[in-house]
């Protein structure tokens, strides 16, 4: 499989963790880690490091929570990379490019 994607550094993998690691770390590979739906952002955010947010697998009282400035400033401070709506993204810009 891998060697199909020989120039790519990162992968984003969303199970399976040490698998990944054991399988990766000899291949000189890296990976991040996005959340998975249904799955808690606090448990999420306390166990990974190299982290991709994926807003769409959040559940609404969560997404909620990223409207307030301060609880979005802190996630972010936590995160490699978000994916999320343009909607969100036009909305909390200021903060997302700071």
């Amino acid at each position: 499989m891998f060697k199909n994607y020989k120039k790519t550094v990162r992968f984003i993998i969303d199970d399976n963790i040490r698998f990944y690691n054991y399988l990766l770390k000899d291949l000189n590979k890296k990976y991040y880690i996005m959340n998975v739906q249904g799955h808690s952002i606090v448990t999420f955010f306390k166990r990974n490091n190299k982290v991709v947010l994926n807003t769409y697998n959040l559940e609404k009282h969560e997404i909620y929570c990223l409207n307030y400035d301060g609880f979005l400033i802190d996630v972010l401070s936590n995160l490699e990379v978000i994916i999320t709506s343009n909607a969100f993204y036009e909305d909390k810009q200021d903060i997302i490019k700071a």
